[in-house]
């Protein structure tokens, strides 16, 4: 099921299409169909930072993807991944401030830029410094792993002004629908 949301819409658009696995050629051929233009969030998975015609899509990752894999880490017993865990918390901190305080769209980039850019850069300072020396495969690894591998859309979260930190929007809406799926049902979501 691919799930589409427009910035600040609060209705989705629901593909709903049998394919075996995530490929990215679905959502390839509706954007390109679409001929869409602009800025594009996704999770990180293999093929999506391709999708669309090249040239007019610009991918933003998901903080809260790269957070997940921190908490994994942690939440397993690394006490090296709590370092990347309350990284990623004060950038969403910075965020919840700008909320918080009802920063104007400029303002709000203006502290992404001053305060959440040189901490995120550390962190995959950090985590180009010590990817080395951790056993791959495990939750470490695969944090400091999603964090090297996506750290342009991530950046670009951060850099944007006006993009959202996460898609969790999106992510949000397709719950019901994936826990329905888990039941053998599918959830029909219907407005009035």
């Amino acid at each position: 099921i691919w799930g589409y949301r427009a910035k600040d819409e609060p209705l989705c658009w629901y593909q709903f299409e049998y394919e075996r696995g995530k490929s990215p050629d679905h959502p390839h051929r509706e954007l390109t169909a679409a001929n869409f233009q602009g800025h594009l969030q996704v999770d990180g998975a293999a093929g999506l930072s391709e999708v669309g015609v090249k040239g007019q899509v610009i991918v933003l990752g998901c903080h809260s993807h790269a957070r997940r894999y921190a908490f994994k880490a942690v939440a397993d017993g690394d006490q090296r991944a709590e370092v990347y865990l309350a990284g990623f918390n004060q950038i969403f901190k910075i965020d919840r401030i700008c909320r918080r305080f009802r920063f104007d769209q400029d303002r709000k980039h203006e502290w992404r830029l001053r305060y959440s850019l040189p901490l995120f850069d550390l962190l995959v300072a950090m985590a180009e410094g010590e990817i080395a020396e951790v056993p791959p495969k495990t939750r470490l690894w695969d944090c400091l792993h999603y964090l090297i591998a996506q750290q342009e859309p991530l950046r670009r979260c951060i850099t944007t002004p006006g993009a959202e930190l996460t898609n969790n929007a999106v992510e949000r809406t397709l719950r019901p629908l994936k826990s329905g799926q888990r039941y053998g049902k599918m959830a029909v979501m219907e407005s009035h």
